[in-house]
């Protein structure tokens, strides 16, 4: 398994400069990052909605002591969380980037990472991204492809009054929440956990099976989804073994999310999508999953695992690393 997963630049960086580590210890360093950047997050969300809220004149009326039904009240409040506006939903996605800032800072002030460490190389980035986005959108297309073919999902055309200001707030909010999960799992939790016993292989699993369980308490969820999860997991994890950086599989992960939920109209991880390009009905089927969307469905599993199986014949990309120097002490990584 070593001989099909080889250590990368960055993964031999880091264990150069860090050592052993024990799974014990990776663990309670992800729940400190995930839970510190996921309370940044929501306190931010928190502040944007109670700004959308109060922006609504007979909810601002009913505090000055114009209504004095509480439950007419709190059933109009209700209502407006039901109907979030996209730019909400562009906020609730760039809150991610705390969850960002928390990994990007562990990695830096506890391992002693250089931003090459994390993935963030920055030789061919901009091409590395574009070439992650058109990935992102073959890789869905195909599995609408596929339910198109099964008759699990109807194309039912374009979307009236499309919010095009809303759908490109969206994307940019995708841009932030796609590189929050990539940076969280593979730059930090894989790279970390290559550390541990069982190296990289074991690495791919450990931070799979992590990924999958964040997504445990979505609407929808089934056990074939959360193998899915797993799948789309073990796919990122190779893919970014194999490219040595951060930047080609944050937009897929992007792209899937974005083209899943804002261009077909798709449920994303079980949640709706505020607008879409597109519409269309999708039926309840073992290709298209139920409420989870279509990463509860078989088409995914197919896409995934002809990924993983495209991935495994490729060599790491050879990254030269000049001898460098942490906290006074240089390393020469070969």
């Amino acid at each position: 398994m070593r001989k099909l997963f080889p250590e990368n630049a960055i993964i031999s960086e880091n264990r150069a400069v860090n050592g052993e580590l024990g799974y014990l210890k990776l663990i309670l360093a992800f729940l400190m990052v995930f839970f510190a950047g996921s309370l940044a997050a929501s306190v931010f969300t928190a502040a944007a909605q109670s700004i959308y809220v109060l922006s609504d004149a007979s909810v601002v009326g009913s505090l000055y002591g114009e209504y004095t039904d509480f439950s007419e009240l709190i059933g109009k409040i209700e209502e407006l969380f039901a109907d979030m506006p996209a730019w909400f939903t562009a906020v609730t996605l760039a809150s991610n980037a705390a969850v960002i800032f928390a990994a990007v800072f562990y990695c830096r002030k506890f391992e002693h990472r250089r931003a090459f460490a994390i993935g963030f190389y920055r030789k061919n980035a901009v091409w590395e991204y574009l070439a992650g986005l058109f990935i992102g959108v073959v890789m869905f297309a195909c599995v609408y492809g596929i339910g198109l073919l099964s008759g699990e999902i109807t194309f039912t055309g374009v979307s009236a009054d499309i919010d095009f200001a809303g759908i490109v707030m969206i994307f940019f909010g995708f841009v932030i929440q796609g590189a929050e999960e990539e940076i969280l799992m593979r730059s930090f939790v894989m790279v970390s956990a290559s550390r541990c016993r069982g190296g990289v292989p074991a690495a791919i699993g450990v931070n799979s099976l992590i990924f999958a369980a964040l997504h445990l308490m979505n609407n929808g969820i089934t056990p074939l989804a959360f193998v899915n999860l797993f799948l789309f997991g073990v796919f990122a994890s190779v893919y970014f073994l194999r490219r040595g950086s951060i930047w080609g599989v944050a937009a897929i992960h992007t792209a899937w999310n974005f083209v899943q939920g804002n261009v077909f109209g798709c449920p994303v991880s079980g949640m709706g999508s505020a607008v879409s390009v597109f519409g269309c009905e999708k039926a309840q089927g073992i290709f298209t999953g139920g409420a989870f969307g279509p990463e509860g469905g078989l088409a995914v599993t197919f896409v995934l695992i002809a990924g993983i199986l495209a991935l495994l014949p490729m060599k790491n990309r050879l990254i030269e690393v000049p001898p460098f120097r942490v906290k006074g002490r240089f390393y020469s990584i070969v």
